[in-house]
């Protein structure tokens, strides 16, 4: 039946269902095709010409019509009608009335747009955009803008004025009388017994399905009835919680990317996991090559015998594990908070679990959130997958297995890099085998024919030394489980263990908890070291650095270590400090001087009573010259640092010496004891260096300039072409030199 939109919104009222997707065809995105199409509709009406709009199907119910196909179009026309009545004004009651039996139900917002739009009244101005009088209504409301529906028909409206607004001949009537050139095909469906399955399909045109949906459209064939029950009921509600948790107004739609992203993991956690090595080999990227449905198709191609896929992933044993899995996530968390929420320190280790699942939520690829799982949160979901299919739901009977199990995964998880596909590969692979020593990890451990690969060894070999102590005096587990589940330790707490031997080489419980809770109090106080409070002058830093030189290597540079919690940050770091013999007994000299109940004071007291003369002290007495190392980086030459009293050191401001940097005893001398100082005020600076250039301390004195430099163990003070030589102790000879009016100072 041809007919145009004045005669169909005349015979039935027209509704836009809830199952259509927004009105899209003014997203600004799409603005060369609504150009286009508004071009073309101007043009026939202009000129007289026919336009036909095709076919637009829809189903009729008790008189008002639900389009199927042809929302997008009908939407435009329906405001080109009301923008023309508008501009000629003409929007009288029985247009008004007419317009009115259009209406949007995808949203309320949507719906209430539609009716203030028509019944209230909108100021129009030749040359003023029609949004924008719009929005100046006082019906409009400003939430409206964040509606899609809303915000794209203002868009439609403006390119509508675009080619409509400057035409000084009225054009309404050329759509609305008896003759209208816009015309279209309406096929009712009813007419054509066609069936609610093919009304469903053809929506699906105008409203995609998500990917939830398509996936779950391939995978609930696999699954009983019962189980796709559970997708939409159970299972949902697994991730309806988590986005209650994490959201004040739940969004259907971030529930559903959760679900999906859970299920793309799942399956990549499996297809990883059937893989061989070679052919993880031959895919150098095996994370961007993945595709879930791409994979779905390939394997049911292998299936009805159309290729020879290598792999299978979809196989009848991993369909009843995902659906296992998702039974025992459906009370997980409430498992976890009952079992182990009345015990402090246990609770401690078994909290992270829970983090684990939701950060196994994060997409497989970055998003609009830039959120992206990395392979180590694949690997501890992974423990946990394990864990599910073998011993099922946690509950009191295998509370004592998941415990072990939790430390032990995530111990080696945490403390092992997995950089690289091959290095996730291998790990997969490490856990897979392991698992099958869930119900006994620790007695596997001790045994001599336990193997664990791939994750760091010098890891393994500490867990196995701490299953040994638990093992033979429970009171052990405690003790370590205190300490290990600390944020910065996370699991590797092997040099603590040495600090608490006894001279016959065992491990006292006594000196582990002395050691343990001084640790932790220094890798907890911000106050106390640069990431917090800078008032406290890396009190922590300064005092280790007074029991020896401390520093780790970083390429060129030395650090005094950062306190990043991410696993490479702390491998460059502290780790290097725990795990080298000499460093590591500084930190334990230091420890052992921590003996009241006050660390700031100790601390500060050791770092008072440090009087040795070397290159630290410009560190441990002056705090100014660390807090100028931004990122805490030094540059000494080759290996001075180690072997010379005052070798040459530059402070870095950033990591090379082509940022600015400073020399530091010459920064120190200008610091201390010329800037600001009486009789040099706007007289002395410090000359930075971006280059190879040295830094070095200028001081103006009338048409006199005298530089100040460095040179190991000495000052060069250079005046005209007269050079002197101080040595770096001899400060007051100096400030005799350059400043003659200045009073004597005490020095330290």
């Amino acid at each position: 039946m041809k007919t145009n939109f004045w005669s169909l919104i005349a015979e039935y009222q027209i509704e836009i269902p809830i199952i259509q997707r927004d009105y899209a065809q003014g997203r600004p995105l799409e603005r060369r095709i609504a150009d286009a199409f508004i071009n073309a509709i101007y043009d026939s009406i202009k000129n007289g010409k026919k336009l036909s709009l095709d076919f637009i199907y829809g189903k009729i119910d008790q008189g008002k019509l639900i389009p199927i196909d042809g929302q997008q179009r009908l939407t435009t026309l329906w405001l080109l009608h009301w923008y023309l009545a508008l501009k000629e004004d003409r929007l009288n009651k029985d247009l008004k009335d007419r317009l009115s039996r259009f209406s949007y139900e995808t949203r309320l917002s949507s719906q209430d747009f539609c009716k203030k739009l028509i019944n209230e009244g909108v100021q129009y101005e030749k040359g003023k955009e029609i949004s924008k009088a719009i929005k100046n209504c006082k019906w409009f409301f400003l939430s409206w803008e964040r509606d899609p529906t809303v915000s794209n028909m203002l868009n439609m409206l403006d390119i509508i004025q675009e080619n409509f607004g400057k035409e000084e001949n009225e054009l309404l009537d050329k759509l609305i009388g008896g003759q209208s050139v816009i015309e279209f095909y309406f096929l009712p469906l009813e007419e054509f017994a066609l069936t609610d399955e093919l009304y469903i399909k053809m929506n699906a045109r105008g409203k995609p399905l998500t990917f939830l949906e398509h996936f779950k459209a391939l995978f609930s064939k696999d699954l009983t009835n019962d189980e796709k029950k559970k997708f939409d009921n159970e299972w949902l509600e697994i991730f309806w919680k988590i986005e209650k948790m994490q959201s004040q107004k739940i969004s259907p739609q971030f529930v559903d990317k959760k679900y999906f992203s859970f299920l793309e993991n799942l399956v990549f956690l499996l297809n990883v996991e059937a893989h061989h090595e070679n052919l993880i080999s031959e895919e150098k990227d095996i994370m961007d090559s993945y595709e879930i449905f791409k994979m779905w198709d390939d394997e049911k191609k292998t299936r009805d015998g159309q290729s020879d896929l290598k792999v299978s992933t979809f196989t009848e044993e991993n369909i009843r594990n995902i659906v296992l899995c998702l039974d025992c996530l459906t009370h997980y968390s409430e498992s976890v908070s009952n079992l182990f929420g009345k015990h402090k320190v246990l609770r401690r280790l078994i909290e992270p679990f829970k983090n684990i699942f939701l950060d196994f939520l994060k997409p497989h690829r970055g998003d609009d959130s830039g959120s992206t799982i990395n392979y180590q949160e694949r690997c501890r979901f992974y423990a946990l997958y394990k864990y599910f299919i073998r011993d099922h739901a946690l509950n009191e009977n295998n509370k004592e297995m998941f415990k072990r199990w939790a430390r032990i995964a995530l111990n080696l998880i945490n403390n092992t890099r997995i950089d690289e596909p091959m290095d996730f590969y291998r790990a997969i692979r490490s856990l897979k085998e392991l698992s099958n020593h869930i119900n006994d990890i620790y007695e596997y451990l001790l045994s001599g024919d336990s193997k664990v690969d791939f994750f760091l060894g010098i890891q393994t070999d500490e867990e196995k030394k701490k299953v040994k102590l638990i093992m033979e005096d429970p009171n052990w587990e405690e003790l370590i489980v205190d300490v290990e589940t600390h944020s910065y330790f996370n699991g590797q707490i092997g040099f603590i263990l040495e600090y608490s031997k006894d001279r016959q080489g065992g491990y006292d419980q006594k000196k582990f908890r002395y050691y343990g809770e001084r640790l932790k109090e220094l890798f907890s106080n911000n106050e106390l070291f640069s990431n917090g409070d800078r008032g406290k002058n890396d009190l922590f830093e300064r005092a280790l650095l007074a029991k020896g030189n401390y520093l780790v290597k970083d390429g060129m540079n030395y650090t005094f270590c950062n306190f990043e919690g991410g696993l490479r940050a702390k491998m460059d770091n502290w780790r290097k400090v725990f795990n080298d013999d000499i460093k590591s007994q500084y930190l334990k000299n230091l420890l052992d001087e921590l003996t009241s109940k006050n660390i700031e004071e100790d601390l500060n007291r050791i770092i008072e009573k440090f009087g040795e003369d070397d290159w630290r002290k410009y560190f441990i007495k002056n705090p100014n010259n660390l807090a100028y190392c931004k990122n805490r980086k030094i540059r000494a030459d080759r290996d001075e640092l180690n072997h010379e009293n005052f070798p040459k050191i530059y402070l870095l401001m950033k990591e090379k010496l082509s940022g600015r940097h400073a020399e530091l005893y010459t920064y120190d001398l200008f610091n201390r004891h010329l800037k600001g100082r009486e009789g040099l005020q706007d007289r002395a600076d410090y000359i930075y260096s971006t280059d190879l250039e040295e830094p070095y301390i200028e001081i103006k004195r009338g048409n006199e300039i005298i530089e100040i430099r460095a040179d190991k163990d000495s000052f060069l003070i250079k005046r005209g072409q007269n050079l002197t030589k101080k040595a770096l102790s001899k400060v007051q000879e100096i400030l005799d030199e350059v400043v003659d009016d200045a009073p004597k100072a005490q020095l330290k």
